[in-house]
C-alpha cells in the first residue's frame, strides 16, 4: 500500500495527516506555523517533517511508503513562492531521512476548493481577513480573481471594512464626516479615539485594522447608516468578484459556490445581502455548503498525483 502525506499550513498552526491510496486517514498532527512568509522556509519545513514524524510514530506506516507530499500552505499562492517552498522541504526532508516521489506545494485557498469540490466543477469565494476567488472548471483548468493583498485589493475582506469602518471614524473625529455609532464602538472598545492613539496603534503598535470589522457589523445590526454603508460596499465587491468569475469559468448549466472565511460564512449582513441578491439575479449558481476541512481538499490533490506516478 502506497501513502501521501497531506499539509495544511497556516499563520498558527499545521495540520497534517497521513492517508492510503484510497484516502482513508491513517493518523494526524497539529504542529506549529507554516506560513514560510511569515516563519521562514526553515521554521515552515521543520514544523511539517515534525507533523510527519507524529503521524508515523502513531502508526505502522514504513517512510519508504510515504510517496506523495501535498503542502496547501497559507502563503503559497505564487508560482515562485511555491518553487522555492518545494525546494526547501525536498532539501530538509531529505537531510531528516525522508524522500518523496512527488512534492507539491499550492495555497491553502486551492486546497479549500478541492475539498468543497473534490475532482468536479465549482468556485470558492472567500472573504476573512483577507479575500480572493478561485474557481475551477470541468477541465481541470483553475481561475482566479482578487487577491492582490491588503494595499492593492481584499476587497469585501475583513480588513476592508475594519479600514473602512476606522477611516469613517477618524473622519468623525475631523468634523470631516457625519457621526456615527463607529466611533463610540471603536472608542470604547480599543480606545481609538484621538489622533495620538489612533496614530500610535496603527503605525507603531501594528493594530489589526481586520479586528474593527465586527464593530462595523455590530453598528449596521443597529442601523447605523455609515456602517450599512460600509457593508454594502463590501458585499458590492465581492458579489463583483462573483460575477467577474461566472464570465471566465466554463460550465454546462449550474455550477456551485461554496463560501470560506468568517465575513461570508456567519450569518450577518453581507452573507444576507449576497445570498439574497444570487438567488434573485444569478440562478446558474448553486450555493453548498462544504462539510470538508480543507485538507481534505490536500489529501485529494495528493492522491490523484499518486495515481499520475504510479
Amino acid at each position: 500500500m502506497n501513502y501521501v502525506l497531506a499539509v495544511e499550513g497556516g499563520g498558527t498552526k499545521t495540520n497534517s495527516v497521513i492517508a492510503d491510496e484510497n484516502g482513508n486517514i491513517i493518523a494526524k498532527s497539529t504542529t506549529g506555523p507554516s506560513n514560510f512568509l511569515i516563519v521562514g522556509f526553515e521554521k515552515a519545513c521543520e514544523n511539517i517533517i515534525q507533523g510527519l514524524q507524529d503521524c508515523i510514530n502513531n502508526s505502522k506506516i514504513n517512510t519508504s511508503d510515504i510517496k506523495v507530499a501535498m503542502l496547501g500552505l497559507t502563503g503559497a499562492g505564487r508560482k515562485l513562492d511555491q518553487d522555492n517552498m518545494r525546494k526547501a522541504f525536498k532539501d530538509y526532508s531529505t537531510s531528516k531521512g525522508f524522500t518523496f516521489n512527488s512534492i507539491i506545494v499550492d495555497s491553502d485557498a486551492r486546497i479549500s476548493l478541492e475539498a468543497a469540490f473534490p475532482n468536479k466543477p465549482g468556485m470558492i469565494l472567500i472573504s476573512g481577513t483577507g479575500s480572493i476567488m478561485f474557481g475551477k472548471d470541468g477541465q481541470g483548468n483553475l481561475y482566479r480573481v482578487g487577491g492582490w493583498g491588503r494595499i492593492l485589493g481584499d476587497e469585501g475582506s475583513g480588513f476592508y471594512i475594519g479600514k473602512k469602518g476606522l477611516i469613517s471614524s477618524i473622519k468623525q473625529i475631523d468634523g470631516r464626516g457625519e457621526k456615527t455609532l463607529l466611533f463610540d464602538l471603536i472608542s470604547e472598545k480599543y480606545n481609538l479615539n484621538s489622533l495620538e492613539t489612533i496614530i500610535k496603534s496603527i503605525y507603531t503598535d501594528n493594530f489589526d485594522i481586520a479586528k474593527i470589522a465586527p464593530l462595523v457589523f455590530e453598528a449596521a445590526e443597529k442601523d447605523d447608516k455609515i456602517a450599512k454603508e460600509i457593508l454594502n460596499e463590501a458585499a458590492d465587491e465581492l458579489l463583483l468578484h462573483i460575477e467577474t468569475m461566472l464570465k471566465k469559468v466554463n460550465f454546462d448549466d449550474k455550477i456551485g459556490l461554496s463560501f470560506v472565511g468568517s465575513i461570508i460564512t456567519n450569518d450577518n449582513y453581507i452573507r444576507r445581502k449576497i445570498v439574497n441578491y444570487i438567488n434573485s439575479n444569478l440562478k446558474q449558481i448553486e450555493l453548498i455548503d462544504s462539510n470538508n476541512e480543507p485538507i481534505y481538499g490536500a489529501i485529494v490533490m495528493a492522491i490523484n498525483e499518486l495515481k499520475k506516478i504510479n
